[in-house]
């Protein structure tokens, strides 16, 4: 979970983040921000990263490897 907050994560593997509640606003290896409200995910490979803004708490669940 997220609360309104911007958060980085550098990953050594590949991850999927699954949106559960809210909308998280993600930049995935600086690429432009997207909106992801719940019921949908993204990936980002081993060796990559993401930069996460949350203006209202985010539930998100990661799947790694």
């Amino acid at each position: 979970m997220a609360l309104a907050n911007l958060l980085g994560f550098d990953l050594p593997t590949r991850e999927v983040m699954e949106v559960v509640d809210g909308t998280a606003h993600v930049s995935i290896n600086g690429e432009p921000e997207k909106a992801f409200p719940a019921g949908q995910s993204w990936t980002v490979d081993a060796g990559g990263y993401f930069i996460i803004r949350a203006v209202d708490p985010v539930h998100y669940v990661c799947h790694f490897g």
